[in-house]
C-alpha cells in the first residue's frame, strides 16, 4: 500500500508542475498569443481586468486587443479639442444631499463675471463627495467656438474615496477672453458622459447674464431680466 500512495503523490506533484508550466507559458507569451495586456499609469493590466479611475471613470477594462475600453455608450468621447490654457479652475464642497445617487443632469449656472478681457463663471452640480465635506478631485477644461463657449470637467469617481451624494461648486475663469461680433452666443457645459447642457445664459450686446439676473439697457432706457432663453424688459 505504501508504494501505491507514493505513486499518487508523484502523480499529483507532476500534475501541479505541468499546470504551473502552462500558466507560466501563457503569462510570458500572452502578447504573441493575442491575449490582451494594457498599461495605464505604470500599472500592467490583463484582458478583462477593471481599470479603476481611468480618466475619472470606473467602467473601463482591458480589452483583448490591448486597448482600454469603457462600457457606456459615450466611451469613444475624447477631450482632445478641449484646453486648459489661460484657465483658472477651482472646486469646493457645498452640502450633502439625502439621496443614494447623484443626478448628473442637475447643473445650474450661479454667476457670471465678465470684465477686463476675462470671464469667470460658477456652476453647481451634483456629485459624490467623501467624508468631512471632501469634494472629489477634478480638473476643468474648455473650448471656444465662434458662437459658444463649452466647459467640461473630469471628476474622480473612486467610490472607495467618495460615496456620499453632494452638491459641489466649480469656478472657471479664462483670461484674455473676448466674444466676437456675433448676434447670439451660448454658454454650454459638456457632461462627463458626453451630453451637452445649455446653461441658459442671456447674451445682450456682447455681455452674458445668468438666469434671473437684472440689468439695465441704457440705450433703450429699460430694466431687463434674464429669463434663460428669453429676456423681459420694462420701460424705466
Amino acid at each position: 500500500m505504501g508504494k501505491v500512495k507514493q505513486k499518487n503523490w508523484l502523480l499529483l506533484i507532476t500534475s501541479c508542475l505541468l499546470v504551473a508550466s502552462v500558466v507560466l507559458f501563457f503569462v510570458n507569451n500572452r502578447k504573441n498569443l493575442g491575449l490582451g495586456e494594457c498599461s495605464y499609469e505604470g500599472v500592467e493590466y490583463l484582458e478583462g481586468e477593471r481599470i479603476l479611475n481611468y480618466e475619472g471613470r470606473n467602467d473601463c477594462y482591458c480589452s483583448k486587443g490591448g486597448k482600454i475600453l469603457c462600457e457606456s455608450e459615450q466611451a469613444g468621447m475624447t477631450y482632445e479639442s478641449f484646453s486648459s490654457s489661460s484657465l483658472s479652475f477651482s472646486y469646493s464642497f457645498i452640502n450633502y444631499l439625502e439621496k443614494s445617487n447623484p443626478d448628473l443632469n442637475k447643473i445650474s449656472l450661479q454667476d457670471i463675471d465678465q470684465k477686463d478681457g476675462s470671464i469667470k463663471f460658477t456652476l453647481h452640480r451634483e456629485a459624490l463627495c467623501g467624508e468631512n465635506e471632501l469634494a472629489p478631485a477634478q480638473v476643468g477644461m474648455y473650448k471656444g467656438e465662434d458662437d459658444s463657449l463649452i466647459f467640461t470637467t473630469i471628476t474622480n469617481r473612486d467610490e472607495s474615496l467618495y460615496s456620499r451624494v453632494c452638491v459641489i461648486s466649480n469656478d472657471f475663469q479664462i483670461s484674455n477672453f473676448s466674444i466676437g461680433d456675433v448676434e447670439n452666443f451660448t454658454l454650454l457645459y459638456q457632461g462627463e458622459s458626453g451630453q451637452i447642457y445649455d446653461l441658459n445664459a442671456c447674451f445682450v450686446k456682447g455681455k452674458l447674464y445668468t438666469k434671473g439676473e437684472v440689468f439695465r439697457d441704457s440705450e433703450k432706457q429699460e430694466l431687463c431680466t434674464c429669463e434663460g432663453s428669453n429676456i423681459s424688459c420694462e420701460q424705466l
